[in-house]
């Protein structure tokens, strides 16, 4: 009897949180730079990344939009910054901003591409901590004991 494929290993699922999170950006440009023995590992990691890149500009465009809508701007237009140079909502639109922002990070992009699997890309020499391991889990499989 022929095996029925899991789809959900056949799909990556990606939401905007994901996308709009710094430590998953960073992690998975590295994973992205590592050097691969293998050519079609690499070119499956570069596809995913085509794909998360055109989202990322989606995701970081739509965000944009609502700094403009809510964040605090100085005389001159430009975003009032903190001492560690983030951009500032006023309290009285904090609760809507963050509203509009949870609508984007619920939007999902779905990638038909297998996910990667942990153990093949450990063999290639690629080394994940932790934090690794967390935010990039929507990419990953053979994570299960």
């Amino acid at each position: 009897m022929e095996q029925v494929p899991n789809l959900n290993e056949e799909t990556i699922k990606l939401t905007g949180k994901d996308i709009d999170n710094r430590v998953f950006n960073m992690t998975f440009n590295r994973l992205c730079q590592h050097q691969f023995a293998d050519p079609k590992l690499a070119y499956n990691i570069g596809f995913i990344a085509k794909k998360v890149q055109a989202f990322t500009k989606d995701i970081m465009m739509e965000h944009g939009k609502l700094l403009d809508k809510y964040a605090q701007k100085n005389d001159e237009g430009n975003f009032d910054l903190d001492d560690n140079k983030n951009v500032q909502v006023p309290d009285d639109k904090k609760n809507d901003y963050k509203n509009d922002l949870d609508s984007v990070h619920e939007i999902e992009i779905e990638i038909r591409k297998k996910r990667l699997d942990v153990d093949v890309l450990s063999q290639n020499g690629f080394t994940f901590a932790a934090n690794d391991i967390s935010v990039l889990e929507p990419l990953l499989c053979g994570l299960e004991d």
